[in-house]
C-alpha cells in the first residue's frame, strides 16, 4: 500500500484502541501459525470518536489506485460508510450468469472462517463486502468502465461506519499460513496512520461551467422510444426501460469529495454512494432501494412513475397530485410492485404493501413509492434476493427476459454499473443494496452521467426525453460551479 498520502493527525486519531489492537494481533499469529488452508481474514473492530465527514476522510485517505467506496444516507439518521484498500476482492466477471450465487456462495465462506469480532450495532461495523455489479453479466465493457467491468465487492483493508452520533473502525487484513505476523500487524496499523479526519476542501472547487452533450443524439433517444411504444402495442412486452448517455467536459478535474459533499447537501434521503476504481469513480444520490436485510426482515421499495417539481409550492403540490392520478404512471408502477411481490413470496412467510403508492419527494422529482415488508422463511440469502429481484421492471421491463433482451439494441449504450445492484453485507448476512441510479462515471475532467425512463403504451418520446433530462440534472448540478 501506498504511503503518498497527507500526513496523519495525531490530535484527532482514526485507529483500533489497545484492546482491539490485542485481538487482532492474537488473530494475526493464529492464522499465521497454520501449517496449511487458504488465506484468511483476520479483523478487529473498535468504537472511535465520529469523524466531523466521512467525505473529508475519504479526501484525505485515498491512495491512489486502491478501490474505495462512500455511501451515505444524511437523512437516515447519520449512516455513512466509508471503505478504503482491499483485504480480499471477489470479483464479478462479465458473462457469469450465475454471478449472484457465486459471490453468495464465495462470502460465505470468507465470513463463515474469519477471525473477526461479532457485530457492533453499527450497520456496516465489522467485517462487510462492499461494492457493486454491472447491470447486465455481459455489462461494463466500454472504456466509459475502465476499471470496473462486470463487478467487484471488496473486503475493504479499513472501513469506517456511523450512525446516530456513533462510530466504528475496523481494519482487516488477510493472513495466510505461514506469514509474517509482524509483517501483517504493522499492514493493518499502516491503514490507519493513512487517515487523515479532518482534511479541507478546496479553496474554489469549480473555475467555470461544464460542456455537456449527448453521447448519442436526443433524436436516437426519442426514436428508440418511439421503435419501443409500437413494439409494445405488438404485445412484445408491456414496459421497457430506456437510459441515456451524456458526456460532460470540464476545464478542470473535479473534486470528488466535494461532488459527494454537494449530492449529500441536494439529496440527504437518496442514497449518496462513490465507488473508487482506479482513476474513475462512480457517483451518484439514487433514490431506489432494492433490499435491505435484518436478521429474517427484509425491506424494499418499488419506485416507479415520476414528475418533475417546481419551485412554486401550490404548482409543485399539483404535480404531485397528477402523478398519483396518472394511469400511466399508476400502470406503470403497478408492474413493479407485482413483480416485487411475486418474487418475495416464495421466500417468505408473509409479505405487506400497501395498496395505494404515496408520493416519494427528493429535490427535483416526485417518485411514486410502495414501501414493501416481509418475513423470511430462514432459507434465502440477501444476495439470493438481490439476484432474483434484480432487474426489476422500474430499470428493465415486463416481461423482464424479453425487455433485457430489447434494451441493447434500442439504447445503444453501455450501462455498465448504472442500474445494477450497488451495497453491502455483513458477516451475519445482513445488509443492503440499492440500484445505482442517478449516476454517472467521473474520470479527472470528463464524467459520463446516466439517465433512463420507464416507456409504456401511452407513453410520448418527447415528454420521456424531457423527464431523462430532470433526472440528469440530479448528479450535472454537483458538477456545476
Amino acid at each position: 500500500m501506498s504511503r503518498d498520502v497527507l500526513t496523519h493527525r495525531p490530535d484527532r486519531p482514526l485507529t483500533l484502541d489497545a484492546p482491539s489492537l490485542d485481538r487482532l494481533r492474537t488473530r494475526i499469529h493464529k492464522a499465521a501459525l497454520r501449517k496449511s488452508g487458504e488465506a484468511l481474514l483476520v479483523s478487529a473492530t473498535a468504537r472511535v470518536d465520529l469523524p466531523a465527514s466521512l467525505r473529508d476522510v475519504l479526501r484525505g485517505a485515498r491512495l491512489a489506485g486502491a478501490p474505495w467506496t462512500l455511501i451515505e444516507q444524511p437523512e437516515r439518521r447519520g449512516r455513512g460508510l466509508l471503505a478504503l484498500g482491499a483485504a480480499s476482492t471477489i470479483a464479478v466477471g462479465s458473462g457469469a450468469t450465475s454471478r449472484f450465487r457465486l459471490l453468495a456462495d464465495r462470502w460465505h465462506t470468507l465470513a463463515s472462517t474469519a477471525l473477526a469480532d461479532p457485530a457492533d450495532g453499527i450497520p456496516g461495523a465489522g467485517l462487510v463486502l462492499v461494492g457493486g455489479m454491472a447491470f447486465t453479466p455481459g455489462g461494463g465493457t466500454s472504456s466509459t468502465w475502465d476499471g470496473f467491468g462486470g463487478g467487484d465487492l471488496v473486503v475493504p483493508s479499513v472501513a469506517i461506519a456511523t450512525y446516530e452520533g456513533r462510530a466504528a473502525l475496523t481494519v482487516t487484513v488477510s493472513v495466510a499460513p505461514g506469514d509474517d505476523p509482524t509483517e501483517r500487524l504493522a499492514e493493518a496499523q499502516l491503514v490507519t496512520a493513512l487517515l487523515v479526519p479532518d482534511q479541507p476542501e478546496p479553496a474554489d472547487p469549480f473555475l467555470a461551467d461544464p460542456v455537456v452533450r449527448s453521447v448519442l443524439t436526443a433524436g436516437h433517444f426519442t426514436e428508440a422510444v418511439a421503435r419501443a411504444v409500437g413494439r409494445i402495442k405488438t404485445g412484445e412486452f408491456t414496459k421497457i426501460v430506456l437510459a441515456r448517455e451524456v458526456e460532460v467536459e470540464s476545464d478542470q478535474p473535479w473534486d470528488v469529495s466535494h461532488v459527494l459533499t454537494r449530492l449529500g447537501e441536494r439529496f440527504p434521503a437518496c442514497f449518496v454512494f462513490g465507488f473508487g476504481r482506479g482513476d474513475a469513480a462512480m457517483v451518484g444520490a439514487s433514490p431506489e432501494l432494492l433490499l435491505r436485510r435484518d436478521g429474517q426482515r427484509v425491506e424494499t421499495v418499488a419506485l416507479a412513475g415520476s414528475t418533475r417539481r417546481s419551485p412554486d409550492p401550490t404548482v409543485d403540490e399539483h404535480l404531485a397530485a397528477e402523478l398519483l392520478k396518472s394511469r400511466k404512471d399508476r400502470g406503470e408502477h403497478d408492474l413493479v410492485v407485482e413483480r416485487i411481490l411475486a418474487t418475495l413470496k416464495p421466500h417468505a412467510l408473509w409479505v405487506t404493501a400497501p395498496k395505494e403508492p404515496q408520493i416519494a419527494t427528493v429535490a427535483n422529482v416526485h417518485h411514486l413509492a410502495t414501501p414493501i415488508r416481509a418475513q423470511l422463511d430462514g432459507r434465502a440469502r440477501l444476495l439470493d434476493l438481490v439476484g432474483a429481484l434484480h432487474p426489476t421492471p422500474a430499470v428493465g421491463g415486463e416481461p423482464s427476459a424479453d425487455a433485457l433482451r430489447a434494451i441493447p439494441d434500442l439504447e445503444g449504450i453501455d450501462r455498465g454499473w448504472y442500474a445494477g445492484p450497488l451495497g453491502w453485507i455483513d458477516r451475519s448476512g445482513d445488509g443492503e443494496f440499492f440500484v445505482g441510479l442517478r449516476s454517472g462515471v467521473i474520470r479527472s475532467n470528463t464524467a459520463r452521467l446516466f439517465a433512463g425512463v420507464g416507456v409504456v403504451a401511452a407513453s410520448d418520446p418527447a415528454s420521456e426525453l424531457a423527464e431523462t433530462e430532470v433526472k440528469l440534472e440530479a448528479v450535472l448540478s454537483a458538477l456545476r460551479p
